[in-house]
């Protein structure tokens, strides 16, 4: 299926409905067990503060599970462990609803909390596949939307079914649930790019064991455990998270993503979700004991008063995603939390017999300030990670919350053991508006990252038209500027060595500081790496984003013009180079010929090895027609090849046959080169589909992205035969290629080298030179990327 640009309707609105299902389950249930505690607890004749454990053990198991999961989700595919995670939290909850004794009850929450860390690991990075482009900052807002909804309601919904159920009903509607989502998911939800990696189980279980005792140790002190036990895990926990981070921290792609938080937007983000979420679950579990003490003992009473918090968070947050555009991040969150501090401290001074008007109220102004807080924290923290780490950025937006929840749940567990359910939910409260107020706090920090209406208004300069010649402004000489490179090239590093300040911001290096940062006006990278619209936005005096090579699939365009940033590539410097080495793959597995080097050089002669066809007189297909896939079609015209084609539109003045549908061309052919760009609109444009079209005789040949070509459906076209052979010099997770094709004798792998070759490098130094220098002394470049030549966007326009 190809997902450039999400799923297609209708199948689109099937996968986001069982989406939505599985995190309304997931979060409701987790919200409305917070009501169930004190029917719990008398049911069981049990302590309050033991009944806590009801919510802490399924967190706890949620929250030490979720990055795990979420890597895994990235190397064997997010639908898996959707799936996984849905069938075991429908099963658990069936066994919750049929238990009678607490240990029981226990181990199945435990159960439940592994199957919703399975929901809400890769939940975010499905969104991404299933969303098209244009439309996936409205996919999270409303995914953070339902989950903040679904939980706030759980407390209303818990006691009405409480009420006429008992608390058993609580688990028991989550089983017809889980299986309609369960159903439509099998059917709708998409098989996503996995990045083959080991998985690191030894990491994986220091940092499970690591977090599940520091969440345990918070819980521990609410539970007056023996002051020597504490000790323990206190010193165990430290033990396991210092052989984690020592293990860990060099690694390019850990578990705990330590590379995502080396980016300030995201840790501000991640730091700000774990303050709110203390505040907010200080607050949700001590609710139904202070409302109690006022007054109210009705279990449908106590759901009726609540309700104005999701009621609240429901408008607010449809009215937060719209402004996410229009006010940076920092501004609706620190006023959305300022607001929720309000809201706790009002509630923290009713007294008993408060009219239900004045509970409402302040119930709704709570719900005012999390809305506003939610979907732009969640916005910010996602769209600050690139692509290939949504797993890992899923993960932790969810972590951050339920580390969150965690605290607040063992600050209420302390303040019910140390005061009682009379005492205890004023001191949360009021507990819970502080830790707000110091969560508006870490927000407000990250105002200076994020540009308001007005500012960015001041930032945006015009772009106008002009192929090789493009002025933004008159820039100061080029001698001791700062260049960040984001890739290694060392060759290109060296010819700005002296004349330029070089500094690496690649990714598993130390960081870069933010003195500079702060002043760096050039960017170097590659389509590849690309630069993200926060890591522009970390360097607010960036100018100049130079791509080596033609690519620049992965380079945000809209952020950089909004923010009058000029971006310009490689055009053509690797084109002849490129199609040389495209024509030299598919001359080698047409004719074997790497086969029958081995065999030979084993003293074989020709082995058991067959005849193999020529290029004479074949029907090439080549996909893209830029300046490399022009290239390519007229050297294969000189091995008398009938040359077809497919590309964005068709050019009439070239003399090949077009196709509109890649699946037409591949029917039509006996071979197919893939010389198209990358980026969403072509992820996997090489799927099961073309490939059975190109058939059992045909050959596949990429020198552009490995992103185009879907490697699962590639290696199983080459073991079954669906097609010939195959030559590749890209792959889907570089550097990384995945065993399943070496292992393979039909198909001929190269590691990236159509470009490189001496002269492509020499050609792209000077271009790259000829770009910074231009543009730093006088403001002009030599090869913009097309879309620096159309006007410029309008700062308020997204």
């Amino acid at each position: 299926m190809d997902l450039s640009d999400g799923v297609p309707t209708p199948l689109r609105y099937l996968s986001i409905a069982t989406i939505t299902l599985a995190v309304t389950m997931s979060s409701l249930d987790n919200s409305m067990v917070n009501v169930a505690v004190p029917a719990v607890a008398r049911d069981l004749n049990i302590p309050p503060a033991s009944a806590i454990w009801l919510v802490s053990i399924y967190q706890i198991a949620l929250a030490v599970t979720l990055l795990p999961l979420s890597n895994l989700g990235e190397i064997f595919g997010y639908r898996r462990i959707y799936l996984c995670g849905l069938t075991l939290f429908t099963i658990s909850s069936a066994a919750v609803a049929a238990s009678d004794s607490f240990l029981t009850i226990m181990l199945a929450r435990c159960m439940q909390g592994l199957g919703a860390a399975g929901i809400l690991s890769v939940n975010i990075a499905l969104i991404r596949f299933v969303y098209p482009k244009n439309e996936l900052g409205k996919g999270i807002g409303m995914n953070s939307f339902v989950a903040a909804s679904a939980f706030t309601a759980g407390a209303p919904v818990g006691s009405l079914i409480i009420k006429y159920f008992g608390w058993h009903g609580l688990f028991a509607v989550n089983v017809p649930t889980g299986i309609i989502a369960f159903l439509v998911a099998l059917y709708s939800i998409p098989k996503t790019p996995v990045f083959a990696r080991p998985f690191d189980l030894g990491g994986a279980f220091l940092y499970s064991t690591a977090f599940g005792l520091l969440l345990f140790s918070f819980n521990g002190f609410g539970h007056e455990q023996p002051w020597w036990l504490m000790a323990a895990l206190v010193f165990g926990t430290a033990l396991l998270w210092w052989a984690y981070l020592r293990r860990e921290g060099g690694k390019s792609t850990p578990l705990l993503p330590i590379d995502l938080l080396r980016l300030p937007l995201f840790r501000m983000a991640v730091l700000t979700s774990i303050c709110s979420f203390i505040a907010q679950m200080s607050a949700i579990l001590v609710l139904p004991f202070f409302i109690e003490h006022i007054g109210y003992h009705d279990p449908a009473m106590i759901g009726l008063l609540i309700t104005p918090w999701p009621a609240a968070v429901i408008v607010t947050a449809l009215v937060a995603g719209n402004l996410v555009g229009k006010l940076s991040a920092a501004q609706l969150c620190t006023g959305g939390l300022l607001l929720l501090a309000a809201g706790l401290a009002s509630l923290a001074i009713l007294e008993t017999g408060a009219s239900p008007l004045r509970i409402a109220c302040s119930m709704a102004v709570c719900g005012v300030g999390f809305g506003l807080f939610q979907s732009p924290n969640n916005w910010a923290l996602i769209s600050a990670a690139p692509p290939a780490r949504s797993g890992a950025a899923s993960g932790s937006l969810n972590s951050a919350r339920l580390v969150g929840q965690s605290l607040g749940a063992a600050i209420v567990a302390i303040a019910l053991t140390e005061f009682g359910p009379g005492g205890a939910p004023s001191i949360c409260l009021f507990l819970g508006a502080a830790v707000a107020v110091v969560a508006a706090g870490v927000s407000a920090l990250r105002a200076g990252a994020y540009s308001t209406r007005a500012n960015g208004a001041r930032e945006v300069a015009e772009v106008p038209p002009g192929a090789n010649d493009i002025r933004a402004r008159t820039m100061e000489s080029a001698a001791l500027n700062d260049v960040v490179f984001k890739i290694e090239a060392r060759e290109y590093r060296e010819a700005l060595k002296g004349k330029y300040s070089i500094h690496d911001m690649m990714s598993g290096r130390p960081p870069v500081s933010g003195d500079v940062l702060a002043k760096a006006k050039v960017l170097v990278t590659t389509g590849f790496a690309g630069a993200s619209e926060d890591e522009i936005r970390m360097m607010p005096n960036l100018s100049l984003i130079c791509c080596i090579g033609t690519g620049y699939e992965n380079v945000d365009i809209s952020a950089a013009r909004r923010r009058g940033v000029i971006v310009t590539h490689g055009a053509g410097s690797n084109a002849s180079a490129v199609a040389d080495h495209a024509v030299a793959m598919l001359l080698a597995i047409m004719r074997n010929i790497h086969m029958f080097n081995m065999v030979a050089k084993q003293d074989l002669w020709r082995g058991n090895l067959g005849p193999r066809p020529i290029p004479t007189g074949k029907r090439a297909g080549v996909i893209g027609l830029g300046a490399i896939g022009q290239r390519i079609a007229r050297r294969l015209e000189a091995f008398d090849m009938e040359v077809c084609y497919h590309s964005r539109s068709e050019k009439p003045d070239l003399a090949w046959r077009y196709y509109a549908s890649i699946k037409e061309l591949a029917k039509n052919v006996d071979c197919l080169i893939v010389a198209a760009p990358g980026g969403a609109d072509t992820f996997h444009i090489i799927d099961e589909e073309v490939l059975s079209a190109l058939g059992p005789n045909g050959f596949l040949v990429n020198v552009s992205r490995g992103s185009l070509v879907d490697t699962d459906a590639l290696v199983y076209a080459l073991r079954a035969g669906v097609i010939a052979g195959a030559a590749l010099d890209v792959f889907e997770e570089e550097p990384s290629i995945p065993s399943a094709l070496r292992d393979l004798s039909n198909v001929i792998l190269t590691p990236h080298v159509a470009a490189f070759a001496p002269e492509v490098h020499a050609v792209s130094t000077k271009l790259l030179l000829q770009n910074i220098e231009g543009f730093l002394r006088a403001g002009a470049v030599v090869s913009p990327v097309p879309e620096m030549r159309l006007p410029a966007l309008d700062p308020q326009s997204g």
